[in-house]
Protein backbone atom coordinates (compact mmCIF):
# COMPACT_ATOMS: atom_id res chain seq x y z
CA UNK A 1 0.00 0.00 0.00
CA UNK A 2 2.80 2.09 1.20
CA UNK A 3 2.49 6.23 1.30
CA UNK A 4 0.04 6.71 -1.81
CA UNK A 5 -1.86 4.28 -0.96
CA UNK A 6 -2.96 5.34 2.28
CA UNK A 7 -3.24 8.91 0.74
CA UNK A 8 -6.34 7.64 -1.32
CA UNK A 9 -7.41 5.31 1.24
CA UNK A 10 -7.71 8.32 3.96
CA UNK A 11 -9.58 10.39 0.96
CA UNK A 12 -12.28 7.95 0.76
CA UNK A 13 -12.19 7.26 4.44
CA UNK A 14 -12.91 11.13 5.06
CA UNK A 15 -16.66 10.82 3.47
CA UNK A 16 -18.22 8.09 5.60
CA UNK A 17 -17.98 9.97 9.00
CA UNK A 18 -21.01 8.67 10.85
CA UNK A 19 -19.04 5.48 11.11
CA UNK A 20 -19.53 3.34 14.51
CA UNK A 21 -16.97 0.59 13.73
CA UNK A 22 -13.67 0.32 11.80
CA UNK A 23 -11.30 -2.73 11.95
CA UNK A 24 -8.12 -1.79 9.84
CA UNK A 25 -5.51 -4.20 9.16
CA UNK A 26 -2.38 -2.63 7.44
CA UNK A 27 0.61 -4.63 8.70
CA UNK A 28 3.57 -4.76 7.21
CA UNK A 29 2.61 -2.35 4.49
CA UNK A 30 5.57 0.07 4.11
CA UNK A 31 3.34 3.27 5.65
CA UNK A 32 5.69 5.90 7.00
CA UNK A 33 5.11 8.89 9.23
CA UNK A 34 3.48 10.56 5.97
CA UNK A 35 1.63 8.27 5.02
CA UNK A 36 0.26 8.02 8.60
CA UNK A 37 -0.39 11.53 8.83
CA UNK A 38 -3.11 11.20 5.82
CA UNK A 39 -5.04 8.70 7.86
CA UNK A 40 -4.63 10.66 10.99
CA UNK A 41 -6.50 13.41 9.08
CA UNK A 42 -9.18 11.38 7.92
CA UNK A 43 -9.73 9.96 11.97
CA UNK A 44 -10.19 13.27 12.58
CA UNK A 45 -13.51 13.32 11.25
CA UNK A 46 -14.54 10.05 12.84
CA UNK A 47 -15.88 11.54 16.41
CA UNK A 48 -18.85 8.99 16.22
CA UNK A 49 -16.97 5.57 16.24
CA UNK A 50 -17.74 3.14 19.15
CA UNK A 51 -14.81 0.52 17.88
CA UNK A 52 -11.70 0.82 16.65
CA UNK A 53 -9.60 -1.92 15.99
CA UNK A 54 -5.97 -1.07 14.39
CA UNK A 55 -3.38 -3.48 13.06
CA UNK A 56 -0.50 -1.06 12.29
CA UNK A 57 2.62 -3.80 13.21
CA UNK A 58 5.74 -3.82 11.12
CA UNK A 59 5.23 -0.57 9.64
CA UNK A 60 7.38 2.68 9.71
CA UNK A 61 4.86 4.92 11.74
CA UNK A 62 7.23 5.90 14.13
CA UNK A 63 6.94 7.95 17.58
CA UNK A 64 5.38 10.81 15.43
CA UNK A 65 2.95 8.85 14.41
CA UNK A 66 1.81 7.74 17.58
CA UNK A 67 1.47 10.87 18.73
CA UNK A 68 -0.96 11.21 15.49
CA UNK A 69 -2.66 8.74 17.06
CA UNK A 70 -2.72 10.07 20.61
CA UNK A 71 -4.25 13.41 18.91
CA UNK A 72 -6.96 12.18 17.11
CA UNK A 73 -8.47 9.77 19.92
CA UNK A 74 -8.97 12.83 21.99
CA UNK A 75 -11.14 13.65 19.59
CA UNK A 76 -13.34 10.13 19.53
CA UNK A 77 -16.01 10.92 23.07
CA UNK A 78 -18.03 7.78 22.20
CA UNK A 79 -15.38 5.43 21.38
CA UNK A 80 -16.03 2.43 24.04
CA UNK A 81 -13.27 -0.31 22.27
CA UNK A 82 -10.05 0.29 20.96
CA UNK A 83 -7.46 -2.50 20.28
CA UNK A 84 -4.04 -1.34 18.46
CA UNK A 85 -0.78 -3.38 17.24
CA UNK A 86 2.12 -0.74 16.77
CA UNK A 87 4.27 -3.51 17.04
CA UNK A 88 7.67 -3.08 14.84
CA UNK A 89 7.02 1.19 14.14
CA UNK A 90 10.49 2.14 15.71
CA UNK A 91 8.30 4.02 18.19
CA UNK A 92 9.73 5.83 21.36
CA UNK A 93 8.46 5.69 24.93
CA UNK A 94 6.92 9.14 24.80
CA UNK A 95 4.74 7.70 21.62
CA UNK A 96 3.53 5.14 23.62
CA UNK A 97 2.39 7.68 26.29
CA UNK A 98 0.91 9.74 24.58
CA UNK A 99 -1.68 7.01 23.57
CA UNK A 100 -2.35 6.26 26.87
CA UNK A 101 -2.70 9.40 28.64
CA UNK A 102 -5.70 10.03 26.00
CA UNK A 103 -7.41 6.85 26.33
CA UNK A 104 -7.64 7.77 30.10
CA UNK A 105 -9.28 10.46 29.35
CA UNK A 106 -11.90 9.10 26.77
CA UNK A 107 -14.97 8.41 29.95
CA UNK A 108 -17.23 6.09 27.48
CA UNK A 109 -14.03 3.58 26.43
CA UNK A 110 -15.30 0.08 28.59
CA UNK A 111 -11.94 -1.68 27.12
CA UNK A 112 -9.13 -1.08 25.65
CA UNK A 113 -5.73 -3.82 23.97
CA UNK A 114 -2.26 -2.03 23.51
CA UNK A 115 0.62 -4.20 21.56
Amino acid sequence: MGREGMKYFAEGLQFITKIKYIELNIKGNEIDGTGFEYLSQAFYKLTDLACLQLDFSNNQIGTNGAKLIANEIKNMHFLRQFDIDLVGNEIEYQGYISIVQELKKLTSLNSYSYR
